[in-house]
Order: C-alpha cells, then sequence, then structure tokens
C-alpha cells in the first residue's frame, strides 16, 4: 500500500473517530422533561467503582473539550482563517 494510501486510510480514520465521539457526547448530553417539569439526562455511564466513575467522568469532559476544539479549528478552516 503506497503512502498516500495510508495517509487517507488514517485521515478517514481520524474523521469516522471524531464523528463517533461527538455523537456519543451528543447522546450523553440530551436532556428531557419528566413529568413533574424538572430537566434529567435520561443516557448516562456508571460504574460500581468510585474511581472510574471519577476518570469516566475526567475522560468525558476531556473528549467534550477536544471535539470543541477540532470543531472550532474545523469552522477556522472553512472560513480561511
Amino acid at each position: 500500500m503506497n503512502e498516500a494510501w495510508k495517509h487517507l486510510e488514517r485521515w478517514q480514520f481520524e474523521e469516522d473517530l471524531y464523528k463517533c465521539v461527538q455523537r456519543l457526547l451528543e447522546i450523553l448530553e440530551t436532556k428531557e422533561l419528566s413529568n413533574n417539569g424538572r430537566e434529567f439526562h435520561p443516557v448516562y455511564i456508571s460504574s460500581c467503582r468510585v474511581m472510574s466513575t471519577h476518570e469516566l467522568s475526567f475522560l468525558l469532559s476531556r473528549m467534550k473539550e477536544l471535539a470543541l476544539k477540532e470543531q472550532q479549528q474545523e469552522e477556522m478552516r472553512e472560513w480561511n482563517l
């Protein structure tokens, strides 16, 4: 496989990974209203291990931060900035 093809595959992988992370975050950030009018998140990730919960929280927060940064960079490329 030539280098150009490997680069294209790598780019496609990164694009797919970015889209998957973005969709995961959208699902986790879904908000709904309960019958009594309170807002809640119906989808969440949990763990019986407290330390794992803290790490998951950190990882999800970091993924959100990186996805937002990538989105901003993409918009800047579109605007030729």
